[in-house]
């Protein structure tokens, strides 16, 4: 089969899509020899897509992801190739995309959250972005061969919106990457971590809201938010200036790979208070990197986490903190990080490659 797959979001400067499009990438070019795959590349990403095995072609595709330009362009390119399959990582589906296709949708969460507080645009202009969003994902989801979801609690979403499209929904989980080893960092004794974007759902607010009130034996502990500099981060950042907390929180910025293995490993706990989320693939990766783990009460985290966090009211500062007490026990911190090495086993690149692989060729 000629396979394309759009990887203009390659590179881990793409949060978690770019993470999964590495990852992705990696784990078919060491298990399939047998199809032939062209990736749809951004040549502007930092990310650069290397040692693949002959059966892989790169081809440049300099067009935006959510742009007017790549509806145009994208199907014109495709229709060059003339593929067997496309699989696009993401919603935003062309129109008039030539080929059949998949799609993963890796969470519904603008469905459920259409704040204007979640974006910089003017009011008039986030809710005719939230109605283009509300189309794209519909025939992109409509139109799909297979939609590949990482979680059930997201299939479950597709279904409640998307009834009809039931029966064309594959869950493969997300792993681990390919985390290396970790470079010498200055980095305070006790600290708790969060990784990734400041958006709304993330909750983040809820910590600092939380460190403000946190009694004595607590008082030595920093946060270290790691993310990219963005307006949802000069917010976050805002915030903790008005509640008097410059000096307990670290706004690391983004981290490379080394530096990230290295925040994992010594903080004290991962924190993850979302009050939505597609995975929860940060968490996953602290506990791979023998961190436990402070986690929303939310269904999906309990899929994805099982025994392996310390769930929390993402709407109690008072039961964050507690929580962060119960986390420093030796006791409870063995029980967590062995019920993660549960979770671990049934989590890899390989098996997300193999299921993945399959299903492109069910498709033929």
């Amino acid at each position: 089969m000629k396979i394309v797959i759009d990887a203009r979001l390659y590179g881990l400067e793409h949060r978690g899509l770019g993470r999964y499009l590495v990852e992705l990438i990696d784990a078919l070019g060491k298990i399939d020899r047998e199809n032939n795959y062209i990736l749809l590349t951004n040549p502007n990403n930092k990310g650069q897509i290397l040692n693949l095995p002959s059966n892989f072609t790169v081809v440049s595709a300099p067009w935006r992801v959510y742009s007017l330009v790549e509806q145009i362009k994208l199907p014109l390119l495709l229709r060059k190739i003339k593929p067997d399959l496309i699989h696009f990582p993401h919603f935003t589906v062309p129109f008039l995309a030539p080929a059949p296709f998949v799609v993963t949708i890796h969470d519904l969460i603008l469905h459920h959250f259409p704040s204007e507080r979640a974006t910089t645009l003017s009011p008039i202009l986030y809710w005719f972005k939230v109605r283009v969003y509300y189309l794209v994902v519909g025939v992109a989801i409509r139109r799909a061969k297979k939609i590949i979801t990482i979680s059930q609690a997201v299939a479950q979403d597709i279904i409640n919106y998307y009834p009809k499209e039931k029966s064309k929904i594959s869950i493969i989980p997300l792993a681990p990457g390919s985390l290396n080893e970790g470079v010498v960092l200055n980095l305070p004794l006790k600290y708790f971590l969060a990784v990734g974007a400041a958006y709304p759902h993330k909750n983040l607010e809820l910590v600092l809201r939380a460190l403000k009130q946190v009694p004595a034996d607590l008082n030595d502990f920093k946060f270290i938010v790691v993310g990219r500099k963005d307006i949802f981060m000069e917010r976050l950042e805002k915030y903790a200036s008005e509640l008097g907390l410059v000096e307990k929180v670290i706004f690391w910025g983004e981290a490379s790979e080394g530096e990230l293995v290295t925040l994992y490993k010594n903080a004290t706990a991962y924190l993850l208070p979302s009050l939505a989320e597609g995975f929860g693939l940060g968490a996953v990766e602290a506990l791979a990197c023998g961190t436990p783990v402070i986690a929303a009460d939310i269904p999906v985290l309990h899929e994805v986490l099982g025994q392996a966090a310390l769930f929390v009211n993402p709407q109690s500062e008072l039961d964050l903190i507690k929580a962060w007490q119960a986390i420093q026990n030796s006791e409870t911190r063995k029980i967590l990080l062995s019920a993660g090495q549960g979770v671990l086993q049934n989590l890899s690149w390989d098996k997300v490659a193999h299921k993945m692989q399959k299903l492109y060729t069910d498709q033929n």
